[in-house]
């Protein structure tokens, strides 16, 4: 949902001109945070379902650095993900 919250910035003049409903649309403004809040719930059930299989440290390693990565192209996106170039650096990054 994060990844395609992104990527829908992109497009958000064609979804208007095509009367598409995406999420960049719904949550405008709102992004940002929205997307911070589903990101820990990800973090949250990713690491419960570590410790609910008995996963080591090396599990939790690779959580953290994953995650660090999702939090840091979160940031780096401005207030809305208005501009198409920097949502497309985000994505490659």
């Amino acid at each position: 949902m994060i990844y395609d919250t992104i990527y829908a910035h992109q497009d958000k003049k064609f979804d208007i001109k095509a009367g598409i409903k995406s999420t960049a649309l719904a949550w405008g403004d709102k992004t940002k945070p929205i997307l911070y809040g589903l990101g820990t719930a990800q973090v949250a059930a990713f690491t419960t379902a570590g410790f609910m299989s008995g996963f080591g440290p090396f599990f939790y390693l690779g959580a953290a650095w994953g995650f660090s990565r999702l939090f840091s192209q979160i940031r780096k996106g401005d207030r809305s993900f208005q501009f198409y170039g920097e949502c497309l650096k985000i994505l490659k990054s």
